[in-house]
């Protein structure tokens, strides 16, 4: 059947919100990269000089390996006759938390191997290069002895296998590049709207969220429940919800549209497109509001948004520098 190709970008923003939308309702709860393994992954994407994309597939490509072990813990993540699937039913709430538990203390035991090889995965998607011999020194100096370009290569298989050989691409990041891209299309000419600048300032607040994830989301979790120590039962759920690209993505936009003091007119005009595109969601306006509140109470975003206020903002890396430091 000859299917007519895609010409336009609001053709493939609604694509791509229909397939991210369906992901994500399709994916088990479970989310597990901390802001430490955030942290070691820009680390070594900035001392190898690979840009935020490998960045963000590298975040999103170990909670999907993560996700998917542990999915296969309970089978081989194919369709399972009846038998089998009686077999698991009859697992009791403590065989199920032994397995998620057994998961979780390998990923412990090996989770630099693991981000390292989700890094050169994302580096290799995006047809960058990683000089391996450099590599491994970069890892002595900072005292990772565990990783040989050996068992690196063996664990980058391993992951390709168990997503399928499927990388992630309904990421917050993609979702945001292409709405600007549209959204710039669908004002231009505007003289009141920088494309290169405003993408640029959501990329440094999505990296803020993404550096700052554990931090973030236990604040929220105390915020909605009205606690000061709050279960991870709490935390997971807010996990969860933001596990949802276009949420996190849209949410994100507006902070940047409010920070950057974008003409209302305009700002109006992104809030009616969410509307158009992704539905009423009065979820995205609560969470972009707490994103600002936590971005700007962020000096190192301040600090740029001040100094940076008559040029456009062209790198993350001082802001990202003290993040990391932080």
């Amino acid at each position: 059947m000859f299917t007519a190709p895609i010409t336009n970008d609001s053709e493939y923003l609604k694509i791509f919100i229909s397939d991210a939308d369906i992901e994500y309702k399709e994916n088990a709860n479970i989310s597990f990269c901390s802001k430490t393994m955030g942290e070691y992954l820009y680390k070594v994407s900035h001392e190898f000089n690979l840009d935020d994309d490998v960045f963000f597939i590298s975040v999103e490509l170990l909670n999907k390996y993560l996700t998917m072990s542990i999915i296969s813990t309970f089978g081989d993540g194919n369709a399972v006759t009846d038998e089998e699937q009686n077999v698991d039913e009859q697992l009791s709430d403590q065989q199920i938390l032994d397995k998620a538990t057994l998961s979780s203390e390998q990923y412990i035991q090996n989770k630099h191997l693991l981000a390292t090889a989700c890094l050169q995965i994302a580096a290799k998607a995006c047809q960058k290069f990683v000089d391996n011999p450099r590599l491994e020194e970069y890892l002595q100096e900072i005292e990772i002895q565990e990783i040989t370009k050996d068992n690196l290569l063996e664990t980058e298989i391993k992951i390709l296998k168990t997503i399928h050989y499927q990388i992630p691409i309904h990421i917050p990041h993609v979702f945001i590049s292409y709405f600007l891209r549209f959204f710039n299309d669908e004002i231009s000419p505007c003289k009141f709207f920088n494309y290169e600048r405003f993408h640029n300032l959501s990329m440094v607040i999505l990296l803020h969220i993404y550096l700052k994830w554990d931090l973030l989301i236990k604040k929220l979790a105390r915020i909605e429940n009205g606690l000061t120590d709050v279960t991870e039962e709490q935390t997971d759920i807010i996990s969860h919800r933001l596990k949802d690209c276009l949420l996190l993505g849209s949410s994100t936009i507006l902070a940047a549209s409010k920070i950057s003091g974008l003409d209302s007119k305009l700002h109006n005009k992104i809030i009616n497109l969410f509307v158009q595109y992704l539905g009423f969601n009065p979820m995205r306006i609560y969470i972009s509001e707490f994103i600002i509140k936590e971005s700007i109470s962020d000096d190192n975003i301040t600090d740029v948004m001040e100094t940076k206020e008559d040029e456009e903002i062209t790198q993350t890396e001082p802001i990202l520098t003290h993040m990391t430091a932080s």
